[in-house]
């Protein structure tokens, strides 16, 4: 995440609040998301804001009421869908970090209008996006998770959790897997 860090504390005059991190409420992944970012920078570094699921297609006005807050970062950090307000104006620079696989193309006419920038917590997001924000600044930060350093119980095997989206690539693993019997044993849940 040392992008992030780099690119935020040089523009970091007298300390304060850098960034406004704007997280749909409807999941406890992206509120890790968050928590990553914030921990990075530092807890005072970083104003969280917790968006209601509901607001996400939502027209500006209506959302004035629904979402309130003061912009009080220099930039703000869309996690996986950006929503519209009439305060997100004020920022110079407006982030989308996407997750690719959750990306509608509802999601991606707003993101396309109201952001600067997008980051990318992988390589994968980055070579699907670039092209898709042809306009935007593109910076490849790569990502963790807090449990991204607990020790393997098990090499022996891998897990896949399939899902409602296409893009978790769930035939390819397969087809993967059964070309090499090399490889150790797959288990695929169904995340939720």
């Amino acid at each position: 995440m040392g992008e992030v860090g780099r690119a935020s504390s040089a523009g970091a005059v007298g300390g304060g609040v850098l960034l406004d991190v704007f997280v749909p409420d409807h999941s406890p992944g992206l509120a890790v998301d968050a928590a990553v970012i914030a921990a990075a920078l530092g807890e005072e570094r970083v104003n969280i804001v917790r968006v209601p699921y509901g607001a996400l297609g939502q027209p500006a006005e209506a959302n004035a009421a629904a979402v309130r807050f003061e912009p009080r970062g220099r930039c703000a950090v869309f996690i996986e869908r950006v929503f519209e307000h009439p305060l997100l104006g004020s920022y110079g620079r407006r982030v989308l970090l996407p997750n690719p696989e959750w990306l509608t193309q509802e999601d991606t006419r707003r993101a396309r209008g109201l952001v600067t920038e997008v980051w990318h917590k992988t390589r994968f997001s980055e070579g699907r996006l670039a092209a898709v924000f042809h306009d935007k600044v593109h910076r490849q930060l790569g990502f963790t998770s807090p449990e991204g350093l607990a020790p393997v119980a098990s090499p022996e095997g891998f897990a896949h959790f399939a899902g409602k989206s296409r893009t978790r690539h769930t035939q390819e693993i397969i087809d993967l897997w059964l070309a090499d019997p090399g490889l150790p044993r797959l288990k695929i849940g169904r995340a939720h």
